[in-house]
């Protein structure tokens, strides 16, 4: 990332307030910053090499879909792991014409996981392919990455089980 003068960050949700918070990933505590994958308030994580003013300042919620910001940044979404499910991980610029430098990052960070030992991408869903979507291969159940649908009852993996059980 330093390469590309890229920094990561995630995004979480507290269900019961609705406060949404991003965090900066710090070299010297990657640790905390994986474990919010593991939340249930876990939303999304994005890379972006826009220069924000201060690490340590709280980025607003919405603020990598600004036209200022939008193409430096790249947007994931998935990755949440339960006890029996691990959701795929989806990519995506948010721009279409991104900045060069989260262009050439994109392309080799593509690249890197395409290398990776045992990792799996594309997703066949209904008559489309999706190159974008990694997961590395589980015995527990690989499901889509949760589209945040409001209208869902319940939480997306007891969602998506009951459909895809129940057709």
């Amino acid at each position: 990332m330093k390469k590309y003068g890229v920094s990561a960050y995630v995004e979480v949700i507290d269900n019961k307030s609705g406060n949404r918070n991003v965090y900066t990933y710090r070299e010297d505590r990657p640790n905390v910053f994986t474990e919010y994958f593991f939340e249930e308030s876990y939303h999304s994580f994005y890379f972006s090499c826009y220069p924000f003013d201060d690490e340590k300042s709280s980025i607003p919620f919405g603020a990598f879909y600004t036209p200022e910001i939008a193409p430096f940044t790249i947007e994931g979404n998935g990755g949440y792991e339960t006890e029996s499910t691990r959701e795929q991980i989806y990519l995506r610029q948010i721009d279409k014409r991104p900045d060069k430098n989260i262009k050439k990052f994109y392309s080799a960070l593509q690249q890197k996981l395409k290398t990776l030992p045992g990792i799996q991408n594309g997703c066949v869903m209904g008559k489309y392919e999706y190159k974008n979507r990694y997961f590395l291969p589980s015995s527990k159940i690989i499901i889509p990455n949760n589209p945040h649908n409001k209208n869902i009852k319940g939480t997306w993996e007891d969602y998506y089980l009951n459909y895809q059980y129940n057709k």
